[in-house]
């Protein structure tokens, strides 16, 4: 079904305030992301974790890839299998390649997809959603209550379509990443949108899931 205007426009505006807050804020992000990561305690027990490498103005994630290594906690990170319909999978990022991208140092083993995003070149070990503990996931917007509004190319909606037909199932936890001016007071959700555990932004932890608490 095609995007309303209005949605369209949000999606513009929101874009524009991301990247004003990043230009402003990401040092302030990454000393928040630091600071929460130590609080967490579904981060301290968690074995495998999924996080984006970070595309223009989404939040920084190196804390947590840094933090990942340090503690000896596996990394994934989305791969596009096809812009088609929508499909992405959870490669791990290997040791060397860790180190590399945190060194800020150009590494044969990360390649730009069609989009212009980062990801392993090759096929290493790949995890289904299912087995993550925790996922931080990029947006353009958030509410209180878990609502989220991405980019719009449905990736982790279609991957992580188990989770609104099994509510029971917590795992993996879902956690945005967001500056304080994606903030929206309500998102209007589709039945098939995933909805957010909780949210780190530079200034607040939100805590939507009360085993985050």
């Amino acid at each position: 079904m095609p995007e309303s205007p209005e949605k369209q426009l949000l999606r513009k505006q929101l874009r524009t305030a991301r990247i004003c807050a990043s230009n402003q804020f990401s040092d302030q992000a990454l000393a928040s992301l630091t600071q929460q990561l130590t609080k967490l305690r579904v981060y301290k027990t968690a074995k495998n974790i999924a996080v984006y490498l970070p595309f223009k103005s989404e939040f920084p994630t190196q804390t947590i890839i840094q933090s990942n290594f340090e503690m000896g906690k596996k990394t994934y990170v989305p791969k596009i299998t096809s812009t088609r319909s929508s499909k992405m999978r959870f490669i791990e990022l290997n040791n060397e390649t860790t180190k590399r991208f945190l060194s800020k140092k150009n590494t044969n083993q990360l390649a730009k997809n069609k989009l212009g995003i980062e990801e392993p070149k090759h096929s290493n070990k790949v995890l289904r959603p299912q087995s993550l503990d925790i996922i931080f996931m990029p947006l353009l917007g958030f509410d209180i209550d878990g609502g989220r509004l991405g980019m719009g190319g449905g990736y982790y909606d279609r991957a992580l379509s188990f989770k609104p037909a099994l509510q029971y199932i917590r795992k993996p936890y879902l956690i945005g990443l967001a500056y304080e001016a994606q903030q929206l007071k309500k998102i209007q959700t589709e039945p098939w949108d995933v909805f957010l555990d909780g949210v780190i932004t530079e200034e607040n932890f939100y805590s939507i899931h009360p085993s985050l608490r």
